[in-house]
């Protein structure tokens, strides 16, 4: 966030719950934040509805989810935008 010229929230996934805006339906590049405190940031949904996340910090590599490594809309617990 820092490098985009934006301020983030900080290092623990559930101080991101009051940065920006909550909004419903994900946009492209909105904070997603799971309900475990993972945060990543929304790229698109699949067309099984699966969604496109981008993210890291797991397996200690920066990842976007896929039909193998899949999130659902039912794992988040917010999604933010500013």
């Amino acid at each position: 966030m820092e490098q985009a010229g934006e301020e983030g929230a900080g290092p623990v996934g559930s101080s991101w719950n009051s940065w920006g805006e909550q909004i419903i339906q994900p946009v492209y590049g909105a904070v997603v934040i799971f309900k475990t405190g993972h945060v990543g940031f929304y790229l698109d949904t699949y067309s099984d509805g699966t969604l496109k996340i981008l993210h890291g910090n797991w397996s200690n590599k920066i990842t976007v989810s896929n039909k193998f490594d899949p999130v659902n809309a039912n794992q988040i617990s917010t999604y933010r935008f500013h």
